[in-house]
């Protein structure tokens, strides 16, 4: 009997050491993305070990973003984030994404950072045009109502938060404070034709977002990320 050598050899899959995305000094590695309205305003920086945004006194007409120079297909990415929940703003962070310049947008999933309504912390919307809506939950748009929150789950409102983003192949997984908030099997979604023509969905950037029209005070910390290989 012939059997294949995948039944004989089952693949492996290899975690890479952990990476800092963030120096803690510079944000060396990182390079902001804005609108012609809103570029220059330089939202990000680097201040006191952390990425911050402060758009409290002039908030950005269109999005900004803050994107890795670094692409990733299978990831971990864990993190801490500060958000002043008594603001307006929200933010997020896109995953395996893409600047699009002519259209001055983003393409790709995100993971919601909502400090005023904090249950659509760990939430996954869609930023792809063909989409442009909730994927976890899926709706058919952005209009999405309070939704129940896991037994055990907080968010530490002006404080630190842990948060874990891990994706592989069509799966976004996501956790806050250790509580899983989402587990997303996106076939059909990440990779139908609105991702792949766009390259995003699969592999990409990761971005953090300030949304636009935002007041927001934010800060992230002890961002990691470490690549999942898939190995025969």
């Amino acid at each position: 009997m012939n059997l294949s050598p995948l039944l004989l050899f089952p693949l492996l899959v290899l975690r890479t050491p952990a990476a800092e995305l963030f120096a803690g000094k510079t944000l060396a590695g990182w390079s902001e993305h804005a609108a012609d309205a809103d570029r220059g305003t330089n939202y990000w920086k680097a201040v006191d070990g952390c990425i911050a945004c402060d758009s409290r006194a002039n908030p950005p007409k269109k999005a900004v973003w803050l994107q890795s120079d670094a692409e990733y297909g299978d990831f971990e990415l864990e993190l801490e984030v500060k958000a002043d929940g008594t603001l307006s703003g929200n933010s997020g962070i896109q995953v395996r994404s893409r600047w699009d310049e002519k259209a001055q947008r983003v393409d790709g999933p995100q993971v919601d950072i909502h400090p005023p309504d904090p249950w659509r912390v760990g939430l996954i919307y869609d930023e792809t045009p063909g989409h442009n809506r909730w994927i976890q939950p899926s709706l058919k748009n952005w209009d999405i109502a309070p939704q129940p929150v896991p037994t055990g789950w907080t968010w530490n409102a002006g404080d630190w938060n842990t948060l874990k983003i891990r994706c592989e192949g069509t799966r976004i997984t996501t956790w806050v404070n250790g509580v899983q908030r989402a587990d997303l099997d996106g076939r059909g979604v990440l990779d139908d034709t609105h991702h792949t023509q766009r390259n995003v969905g699969a592999k990409g950037h990761v971005f953090l977002q300030l949304h636009g029209g935002a007041k927001a005070d934010l800060k992230f910390r002890n961002l990691r990320v470490t690549e999942i290989v898939t190995s025969p």
